[in-house]
């Protein structure tokens, strides 16, 4: 069992994918590619800011901001998200951080996001947060190998 420190402080997940690392780092890092395995709608600036946007124009519309923080084509896409009406930082959002690695004829995506416990949500928002990302990515990362397996044919 985790301690109480650890719990709820980063989801960790790696996923083979058949496609180089430049194909999948097109695919995590591109808006149009965003907008196929991940959201519903994207959009990146060319300063790295934009949003993801689930169902726009439905009653479920849910529109989050992002922040690029950190990219090194073709093996790191990172960033911050999931912030209010403030600067996307350390406190105040959450990092993921894509790392990709050639293997073989393929890719392995290694996929952290942290940040959770320093939102100053209560216990049982961070419990909710953290296990719909959990959830989220479950569903998400394998949705992104297929596409990219497709691109990269």
């Amino acid at each position: 069992m985790e301690t109480t420190e650890l719990q709820y402080s980063k989801i960790e997940r790696e996923i083979r994918i058949a496609a180089s690392p430049e194909v999948v780092y097109r695919v995590v890092s591109t808006p149009e590619h965003i907008a196929t395995w991940w959201s519903d709608e994207a959009s990146i600036d060319a300063d790295g800011v934009g949003e993801v946007a689930w169902a726009r124009g439905d009653a479920d519309e849910h529109i989050e901001g992002l922040v690029v923080v950190e990219e090194q084509p073709p093996n790191l896409f990172a960033f911050r998200w999931i912030y209010d009406d403030c600067v996307a930082g350390r406190g105040t959002s959450l990092l993921v951080t894509m790392r990709i690695e050639a293997d073989g004829e393929g890719s392995v995506l290694r996929l952290t996001e942290s940040g959770f416990r320093d939102k100053g949500w209560d216990d049982d928002m961070l419990a909710s947060q953290y296990r719909g990302h959990e959830d989220g990515w479950n569903l998400h990362l394998p949705d992104l190998a297929a596409y990219a397996a497709k691109v990269g044919r």
